[in-house]
């Protein structure tokens, strides 16, 4: 067993992991890094094993169940950037008119999640030094921390008139519900028919697979991924929801250049891969004449994609249900092999190998 730690604060209700690290290691000038080697975990974040848990319970003084809360979820969906953090900055600024510490919430490190649960306003990225300095006192004075949380909420309410219309509450609503749909499915709880025949853990790999193609640059060139490149229908309802980082990604390079969900912290860029997932899946789409069938939204936003990606997701696409793969999208082959024989008339426009019944295309 080993010795309590002298001082420790308890851990806030909602609070995340590496959060509450960070403030149990002000006291004696550690990073949650540091302090998380002083104590010999393997990790500072959320993906701490049951041994760290005990071993965080023991040296906290604090029960085992109150530890366990900190974690976001499963470490496959959880965000692992340890540099920046993602925000709300509506809850930050409660915290400071409560005259509470600073916090983060475990909720915001969940890797689908970007939008508050409280106040349904888009998550922000914000480097961890400024909300978490290590010298407080001399190179970072504490009021300075206050003064940049207003700031930024400032900036995050600052929205032109347009982009508060009809189009954008549509978008909002669409991204709102897949990401219910993955916290459900996580839980063991099967999706609904518009996504599909699928169980929970199809439905979570389906999910995978399309935000993972979003996320990356198939591209033989530095260039932005699938996620920042919208249909300028959906980018100009509401632009301050996808604002994703302007820096370019390096030239495909294999499976070595796929990037997922948790490896994406700007809320921007996984809002963007999460749009596209709801697209290519859902039985309809609120923005777009192409509502009814998802085969009619597959045909009309993949066709001119890199052919790299598409048969990187094509390839992936042999794991899932044949069933769902028939009956839900196109020939994706469509567009990767020169010479195709031309497709079966009743069936050109959405482009699939399968006869059709349904005569409202």
């Amino acid at each position: 067993m080993r010795a309590p730690l002298p001082v420790c604060p308890r851990p806030l209700a909602g609070e995340a992991l590496r959060s509450w690290l960070t403030r149990v290691g002000r006291p004696y000038s550690l990073s949650a890094e540091d302090l998380a080697q002083c104590l010999s975990l393997n990790s500072s974040g959320d993906t701490v094993d049951a041994v760290n848990i005990v071993l965080l319970a023991e040296c906290a003084r604090v029960p085992i169940a109150h530890v366990t809360a900190l974690l976001s979820g499963p470490p496959s969906w959880t965000l692992r950037e340890r540099h920046a953090c993602v925000v709300c900055w509506r809850c930050l600024a409660e915290d400071l008119q409560r005259r509470e510490p600073v916090h983060l919430r475990s909720i915001w490190r969940q890797a689908w999640r970007v939008f508050c649960p409280q106040h349904a306003t888009r998550l922000d990225a914000a480097p961890v030094r400024s909300l978490f300095p290590r010298r407080s006192r001399r190179s970072h004075p504490r009021g300075r921390v206050p003064e940049f949380i207003h700031r930024r909420l400032q900036n995050s309410c600052a929205e032109a008139p347009h982009q508060r219309g009809l189009g954008r509450e549509a978008i909002v609503g669409a991204i709102q519900t897949i990401e219910n749909a993955i916290t459900g499915a996580l839980c063991g709880t099967r999706p609904g028919t518009d996504w599909g025949l699928l169980s929970a853990k199809e439905f979570l790999k389906i999910i995978s697979d399309l935000t993972a193609w979003a996320l990356s640059n198939f591209e033989a060139f530095r260039a932005q991924p699938p996620a920042a490149q919208l249909p300028s229908i959906v980018s100009m309802s509401s632009p301050k929801i996808f604002t994703p980082p302007r820096r370019l990604l390096p030239p495909y390079g294999g499976e070595r250049s796929i990037r997922t969900l948790p490896q994406s912290p700007h809320p921007g860029l996984r809002c963007g891969a999460l749009w596209w997932a709801y697209a290519l899946m859902a039985q309809g789409h609120p923005t777009t004449k192409l509502r009814r069938d998802p085969r009619d939204r597959q045909q009309h936003f993949l066709r001119g994609r890199t052919p790299a990606g598409l048969a990187w997701l094509h390839a992936r696409m042999d794991a899932w249900p044949a069933d769902y793969v028939a009956d839900r999208w196109v020939d994706l082959s469509q567009w990767l092999m020169p010479g195709l024989a031309p497709l079966p008339f009743t069936d050109t426009i959405r482009g699939t190998n399968r006869a059709v019944t349904d005569t409202n295309l």
